[in-house]
């Protein structure tokens, strides 16, 4: 969790590139769960992108 806070912190600070990190450990999950949810694959994608926007 400590690398997470880490990467939260450092978008605070105005970082962008924090936010690539966070999308690459995270947005299959996001993906994968709102799939899972939502049974269409539009939908969970635009959940994913409204999650990193």
């Amino acid at each position: 969790m400590k690398e997470e806070e880490t990467l939260i912190q450092r978008l605070k600070d105005g970082e962008e590139k924090a936010i690539d990190k966070l999308y690459q450990s995270y947005a299959e999950l996001v993906y994968n769960t709102a799939l899972s949810y939502l049974q269409s694959i539009p939908g969970a994608e635009e959940v994913t992108q409204d999650i990193f926007i």
